[in-house]
């Protein structure tokens, strides 16, 4: 089955995300500031199952990206209400300091690819390709 490239895209971009997560979580942990939980290490196995073209990773992609466009709106609203510059840090050690102006136009950036990957996932070709991919005895039957 050929998978449109936008899906490939769209699959390395949530394990790149995953593996960052893993990372951020593992940093923490060893530079002893703590435990610090991502949700988003789920996005490993998110991307390795839209490769793998998983229904149930299709879904699990859609819901993690409704969160991320949600968070990213809860964001842009704290940024236009925070101080005029803001602290931005990697793995919790701050690396400088951006305005808020800048802030917002990198997260709007962010909500921006979030909404690019959530319509490729619902293309109709890319939807069919996780529709033909379930396993026939695990089909859910249509309600009557």
């Amino acid at each position: 089955m050929i998978r449109p490239s936008a899906l490939i895209v769209v699959a390395w971009l949530f394990i790149i995300s995953g593996v960052g997560a893993i990372l951020s979580m593992v940093i923490v942990l060893f530079t002893a500031q703590g435990i610090h939980v991502d949700l988003s290490a789920a996005n490993l196995w998110i991307g390795v199952g839209l490769l793998n073209l998983e229904a149930r990773w299709h879904r699990w992609a859609v819901i993690m990206l409704r969160l991320e466009v949600a968070t990213t709106a809860i964001a842009i609203i704290l940024l236009a209400y925070d101080k005029p510059v803001v602290a931005v840090k990697i793995f919790r050690h701050p690396i400088g300091q951006i305005s808020r102006t800048t802030g917002i136009v990198a997260v709007i950036a962010i909500a921006a690819a979030c909404v690019w990957q959530y319509a490729v996932l619902q293309r109709p070709q890319v939807r069919v390709l996780f529709a033909s991919a379930q396993t026939p005895g695990k089909a859910v039957p249509p309600a009557p």
